[in-house]
């Protein structure tokens, strides 16, 4: 069956979700009758490289998985890309969770029927040599009848370029609380084995309704994965101790040393899920229909006090110029930009140490209060905040004004001031600088709209 390339050959019903760069709706195509679901994205608005939208389609309208969501076509009109794609009507695991689970999922077998199918899923992407590299319960979808399937292929990656297998990936890319250990330390790239870890987070998430560190902020969390043991379940929660080593077998911090998606399959915590389809349907038949569900959740005051998944962002390390330094996007006042690429094996006389947070030092010159740590590939400066706290500003503006106001001058200005003029100034000429870049991004994005649309036109003959 083909769908159309027109926005005009679908009628919009329901907005049903939305993520960091799309907005998703339930839709039906006029031509054929079928419901479908129709992701947008905004390449005007929307922070996204353009490379990553090729890989999505053209990894995506290949797949062949009956546990991969199915690709109908994709068409630009505007600015706006356009992809259609199979509607599952139940939503993702995310979505269940929040609306009637937030908690987790109590029934561990319906659990092991969820990742039973997600490793068929891996099991194919991995045959291919692609790594999913977002593995989360906001991507597993359900059906009404039961059909687990994986969706959200932005940040897939392929393995094989020029017909040769790549040995590893250097982009640091995806949900900070789901990534590896491999994917942010100073190593040799990481493998397919990156989405076995992300399966043993989400399995967590399913468990008790929340990722690992999903309450922190980004930096906390790469400090937290690089230099913590492995989360596990809950100590005193009643979960089978299949199910606990299951987890165990996905958290490995040796990429080597886990087992792969096939291997995972044999794992006797599968022995639960007979009837797959039986337990997933039982999950979801009771469920009010996806739009009314969506509608409920992001309307309600519960929203802002359920954990909400981390942005997916994208760290680029290259390899030709170890010297040159990338720059990363952080919230202020911590800044972080990667470090250099890694450096050459130390001799058998002094092994490598294991990547950790080292002892803060003081940057040279007279700067005011800095630390300086190193986490993996990155390197975190630390500026104190000297502001007074809120709270005292707020008692200071409550008090009656003074009749008399004493005159000032630049002269007078106390030297704590003036660090924090230099301060502002600083931060103004850093926005300034990366308005520009996104300004040249978005003219860059702009001009490769037409190879965009072309691509796709190829794909689809």
């Amino acid at each position: 069956m083909t769908f159309p390339l027109e926005k005009s050959q679908y009628k919009i019903l329901n907005q049903v979700g939305k993520g960091v760069t799309a907005v998703v709706y339930v839709a039906e195509c006029l031509a054929n009758g079928r419901t479908v679901a129709l992701k947008t994205i905004d390449l005007e608005t929307c922070p996204i490289e353009i490379e990553n939208l090729r890989h999505e389609v053209a990894f995506w309208s290949t797949s062949q998985s009956p546990n991969v969501v199915k690709y109908h076509g994709s068409f630009v009109e505007g600015s706006v890309l356009y992809i259609v794609m199979e509607y599952m009507s139940a939503g993702s695991c995310y979505e269940i969770m929040r609306y009637s689970n937030k908690k987790g999922i109590q029934d561990e077998a319906i659990i092991a029927a969820i990742l039973h199918e997600v490793l068929q899923a891996l099991c194919y992407f991995h045959d291919n040599r692609q790594i999913h590299r977002d593995i989360k319960a906001g991507n597993i979808l359900i059906n009404e009848h039961g059909d687990v399937k994986i969706g959200d292929f932005g940040i897939s990656a392929n393995l094989l370029e020029g017909g040769q297998r790549k040995r590893a990936r250097f982009t640091v890319i995806g949900t900070p609380c789901y990534m590896a250990p491999e994917v942010l330390k100073e190593e040799e790239g990481y493998t397919e084995k990156a989405d076995i870890w992300s399966l043993g987070i989400t399995a967590i998430e399913l468990a008790i309704g929340a990722a690992p560190y999903a309450n922190l902020f980004p930096l906390e969390v790469i400090v937290k994965i690089v230099n913590s043991p492995p989360p596990q379940l809950p100590e005193d929660a009643k979960f089978s101790s299949a199910f606990r080593d299951f987890i165990k077998s996905c958290l490995v911090q040796s990429p080597a040393k886990r087992p792969t998606a096939h291997q995972l399959l044999e794992h006797k915590f599968f022995k639960q899920a007979k009837d797959i389809k039986g337990l997933t349907k039982k999950l979801v038949e009771s469920l009010p229909p996806l739009a009314t569900r969506f509608q409920a959740i992001h309307n309600s005051q519960q929203e802002q006090q359920s954990p909400k998944p981390q942005e997916i962002f994208t760290w680029e390390f290259p390899t030709e110029d170890p010297q040159t330094p990338v720059e990363v996007p952080s919230p202020v006042p911590k800044k972080v930009t990667p470090a250099a690429a890694p450096a050459p094996q130390p001799s058998a006389a002094a092994p490598a140490a294991q990547p950790q947070a080292q002892p803060a030092q003081q940057p040279q010159g007279g700067e005011g209060a800095k630390t300086v740590s190193r986490v993996g590939k990155f390197t975190i400066t630390k500026t104190e905040n000297t502001a007074a706290p809120k709270e005292q500003q707020a008692q200071a503006a409550a008090q009656p004004e003074k009749k008399t106001v004493a005159k000032t001058s630049s002269q007078e200005i106390s030297k704590d001031d003036e660090d924090k003029i230099a301060a502002m100034q600083a931060e103004i000429k850093d926005l300034k600088a990366k308005v520009e870049f996104l300004k040249n991004q978005n003219v860059s994005l702009k001009n490769q709209l037409d190879a965009l649309t072309n691509d796709v036109k190829q794909l689809m003959k």
